[in-house]
């Protein structure tokens, strides 16, 4: 892909330009870090509300993750909109990753 296709790319989405890089990962980032707090307390009022497979909890924190992505065009409206998802599925899964690391297990994973 040459570099005027990957330029259009870029601006068909509404990517920031910088100093000549394209900044998309470190508004993921930044966008996701915000919206992990909410993505989280979001789960857990979830979690509180209904009795849930424990198997279905990641893919459903995935998919309110990208629907708070989504809602929060509002909150950021320079945002492009499919950064904004994208963050918001990252968050969701980052919410679980880190309810996974601090939750307390017993054993190994092969016993």
């Amino acid at each position: 892909m040459n570099e005027e296709m990957l330029q259009l790319f870029y601006q068909s989405f509404g990517y920031l330009e910088m100093s000549g890089r394209y900044d998309i990962f470190y508004q993921m980032a930044g966008y996701s870090s915000a919206l992990a707090v909410i993505t989280t307390a979001v789960i857990a009022a979830i979690k509180s509300a209904f009795t849930l497979p424990k198997n279905v909890l990641p893919l459903l924190s995935i998919i309110v993750g990208a629907l708070v992505g989504l809602a929060s065009a509002y909150i950021f409206p320079g945002a492009s909109l499919p950064v904004l998802i994208w963050a918001g599925a990252l968050s969701g899964s980052a919410g679980v990753g880190l309810h996974e690391t601090f939750k307390k297990r017993e054993g190994y994973t092969k016993e």
